[in-house]
């Protein structure tokens, strides 16, 4: 269940012991203390030769990059990835906000279309899903031409998985992921059950930009 954990800087770590957390409960939590060297330095970058990848490669890199679901719970995206013995035959590309008045996702999806889709499509090819459909709140409808553009142009290059962008109704709690699996492919995902077990999986449209070099993760 474990991810890895980039440095904000470059230096020295001295201590890993019980520090405050941010938050107002004033509670502990495990930290890495990091004594800086004042050089900001990266480490080594090396391409990822994501196309020729297999599943598991694939995953292993998101795990060592550290790569966590960016719509709200912040699950590792390569256990999600990791469907086991369950076939999924549809990826889910979340664009409804979780929350009223919220517009993060709205502009990325407006301004960063082509990368989701192609983040869009990695995530596809992890999971083994032969179809993809977007689905964005019927209140964005900029976002939704520009995602419907993506994803058309991704189509006419040969695109491996049919992709589909759906509107759908603006109507809280949309953002849920059982909520919209519902709406988009009619399936019921009962209490104590997940998306997998029922052929579906559903990523943020945050997490399938950040699945790309342009969203900086490798």
């Amino acid at each position: 269940m474990a991810t890895g954990i980039h440095a904000s800087t470059s230096g020295h770590v001295v201590a890993i012991e019980d520090t405050p957390y941010p938050h107002p409960s004033g509670f502990s939590a495990r930290s890495v203390i990091i004594a800086p060297d004042g050089e900001d330095r990266w480490c080594t970058l090396t391409p990822f030769d994501e196309a020729n990848a297999d599943p598991q490669a694939l995953r292993d890199f998101l795990r060592n990059a550290g790569i966590v679901g960016l719509g709200g719970a912040g699950f590792p995206r390569h256990v999600k990835l990791s469907p086991g013995q369950a076939r999924v035959d549809t990826l889910i590309i979340n664009g409804a906000e979780c929350e009223p008045w919220i517009t993060c996702d709205d502009r990325l999806m407006r301004e960063r279309a082509t990368a989701i889709i192609a983040g869009a499509r990695i995530m596809r090819r992890a999971v083994g899903a032969q179809r993809i459909i977007v689905g964005i709140e019927d209140n964005k409808p900029e976002a939704v031409a520009a995602m419907q553009a993506a994803a058309a142009a991704e189509e006419a290059t040969g695109g491996e998985a049919a992709i589909r962008v759906v509107a759908v109704p603006t109507r809280y709690p949309a953002g849920g992921e059982k909520q919209l699996i519902r709406v988009l492919t009619g399936i019921e995902i009962p209490f104590g059950k997940l998306g997998f077990h029922y052929g579906v999986q559903c990523f943020n449209v945050g997490t399938a930009y950040a699945m790309t070099p342009r969203g900086g993760f490798w």
